[in-house]
């Protein structure tokens, strides 16, 4: 009896060992499926992450295409210039209707056609190879295979965009591991700065005087234009002008670049049967204006608080960095400001668009002031000490891309280097020195005392402290991945 029921107890003890022992595996392959859950979750994360940091580095390579190095295959797919060498595929290789450099051209065609079997261009990168991933792929001595961490391969591709306000598409797939593979997708926008191709623009408002002291560019007025009064003292376009960076002492003075171009009517200039008599035939009545290459109000705004130093205005002449006190004076601020890049946008009284009855008048008292500049307001300029500057003069045609007629010309006593695009009228006292541009929404009010050397770099369609593209908002988004395309893991 005892024997028996020691028999029992084994056997029922050998059982609850077996339940435990299959209750045991059953417990750790459920910790092992939820280990690699957990790995597979951190290998999704990490590919999209790359994934996310590939989308950065196509932005990186945009803004200075130098940079880009690797093996690329390239699809010649839309219709402007080629892309010789990989790097030069991120320039802006279309002109625009308004003669800049842009990602279209001027009959509305992309630069960036492809398609997704045949996009412009193919990037793959191992970080076995491609160190500045900073995804430590095992390469050389290296410790047992499974202590490796998972192979990682990416794949970068540019295409046809598919919204009409966007120049090109970017899809980046990324795959870590056997079993992790993510597809990421962006649309590109181009960016706030396409040019300014004339060293004044002048608006509709702004049919009086305008400035005469002008070298090496074109002045634009949007609408008709009387030079009755100023006529003897217009400059003449001459071929052989001197290149020098020395003012006008004696007016008119000459100069190789130097043209008028208006919306309507030219008053005052003698003509002949062709047109304007020499010595005016660099006025061009009746001509279509190009318009500044930069964003409008709004978007411009939201780049500058984004992107660059953004200033309110209160009616008391001074400036709001971000809408906060203290008010600073708008000399200072463009006198300040590090010399970064960074973009300075001064908004309107009302933060609103600029009208009649929104713009108050600042005054700048101007000395060695380098910015670029939007102003929604009525501009006084007055010219302190400034500087001397050392640049380069425009290529022989006035194009962009050529090489300069002088390189290191001195200027002397210069107030202020950039564009300064005022929304309402610019008016100068003393005498101010400009390398760069200066637009007039509203007109030029007494511009006497204003001299300016164009820089004709403003035209390139590149702008340091200008994205050329940006992601389009709200185009960011993960897609499935492709079958079709040929990315493993080796």
């Amino acid at each position: 009896m005892i024997r028996a029921e020691r028999g029992a107890v084994v056997v029922v003890a050998l059982l609850a060992l077996g339940l435990l022992s299959v209750l045991a595996g059953a417990w750790l392959r459920v910790v092992e499926a939820e280990r690699d859950a957990v790995r597979r979750e951190e290998r999704v994360i990490q590919a999209e992450f790359l994934a996310d940091g590939a989308v950065e580095r196509v932005l990186a390579w945009f803004a200075d295409p130098s940079t880009f190095g690797g093996t690329a295959v390239i699809n010649e797919t839309g219709g402007c210039r080629p892309a010789r060498d990989p790097g030069k595929v991120f320039l802006k290789r279309c002109i625009d209707a308004a003669g800049l450099p842009g990602f279209k051209s001027a009959d509305g065609h992309a630069q960036f056609a492809g398609t997704w079997d045949r996009p412009d261009l193919i990037y793959s990168w191992d970080p076995a190879t491609d160190l500045s991933s900073g995804v430590p792929n095992p390469v050389g001595d290296a410790p047992p295979r499974s202590a490796w961490p998972p192979a990682v391969r990416g794949e970068v591709r540019i295409l046809a965009p598919d919204s009409p306000d966007a120049v090109a598409t970017v899809v980046s797939r990324v795959m870590v591991g056997p079993d992790a593979d993510v597809t990421m997708r962006v649309e590109l926008i181009a960016g706030p700065w396409r040019g300014v191709p004339g060293a004044i623009h002048t608006g509709a408002a702004g049919a009086g005087p305008f400035p005469l002291r002008v070298h090496w560019g074109d002045v634009f007025v949007e609408g008709p234009l009387d030079v009755r009064e100023d006529l003897d003292r217009l400059p003449r376009h001459r071929v052989d002008a001197p290149v020098n960076g020395e003012p006008y002492v004696v007016e008119p003075g000459a100069d190789r670049w130097f043209e008028v171009s208006a919306g309507g009517k030219i008053l005052g200039p003698p003509r002949d049967d062709t047109g304007f008599a020499e010595p005016y035939a660099h006025l061009h009545e009746d001509q279509s204006i190009p318009k500044l290459g930069v964003w409008g109000y709004e978007a411009l705004k939201d780049y500058a608080k984004r992107e660059g130093r953004y200033f309110t205005t209160r009616g008391t002449g001074l400036l709001y960095p971000d809408d906060r006190e203290p008010g600073l004076t708008p000399g200072a601020v463009l006198g300040a400001l590090p010399g970064d890049g960074k973009f300075v946008f001064v908004d309107t009284l009302d933060h609103r668009s600029p009208g009649t009855d929104n713009m108050e008048t600042l005054r700048f008292d101007l000395d060695r002031a380098d910015a670029d500049a939007y102003v929604g307001a009525h501009a006084v300029l007055t010219g302190l000490e400034g500087r001397s500057v050392v640049v380069d003069t425009p290529h022989a045609d006035g194009m962009f891309d050529g090489a300069p007629v002088a390189q290191g010309v001195t200027l002397a006593r210069v107030h202020y280097v950039g564009a300064l695009l005022v929304a309402g009228t610019v008016e100068t006292r003393n005498r101010v020195n400009v390398f760069g541009a200066v637009a007039a929404g509203r007109g030029f009010v007494d511009a006497e005392g204003l001299e300016l050397w164009y820089d004709s770099r403003l035209a390139t369609g590149y702008r340091h402290g200008f994205a050329p593209v940006l992601v389009k908002q709200g185009s960011r988004r993960r897609i499935a991945s492709p079958d079709a395309w040929g990315l493993a893991n080796g």
